[in-house]
């Protein structure tokens, strides 16, 4: 999982995001349509949306894992309820969510940076 997800687990929930960003690799993108529309999923644009879940939706970005042009990041497992999911370290998570105030001019991404940043140990040197 990469993306504003990510900075919901690391801040506890201080900030929700209304998507949730996997990156996708060795899953066809032709059986992920099957599963997903098995589940009640309907694709709009690149995102997933279900009618029950209104407030949510998915969206799965090309392998591999990257912040801007560093394609040489190596995810965290961590377990959220008893499921482990890959997803960005904090390092990682606010070197993104830099990139995004830097490329986008948005100050949100840069709140969240803050956010995961005063919750965990951060690589500076990264």
């Amino acid at each position: 999982m990469v993306g504003g997800a990510v900075v919901s687990v690391y801040s506890r929930g201080a900030y929700r995001s209304g998507d949730l960003d996997f990156v996708l690799n060795d899953f066809s993108r032709l059986k992920l349509d099957q599963v997903l529309s098995y589940l009640g999923f309907t694709k709009a644009g690149r995102f997933y949306k279900q009618d029950q879940c209104r407030h949510l939706f998915l969206e799965f970005v090309a392998f591999p894992a990257s912040v801007g042009e560093d394609h040489n990041i190596i995810l965290d497992v961590v377990e959220i309820e008893g499921y482990k999911i890959k997803i960005f370290s904090p390092t990682d998570c606010v070197r993104d969510r830099l990139a995004g105030y830097m490329y986008f001019r948005s100050r949100d991404n840069f709140d969240q940076a803050i956010l995961v940043a005063q919750n965990h140990p951060i690589n500076l040197k990264k």
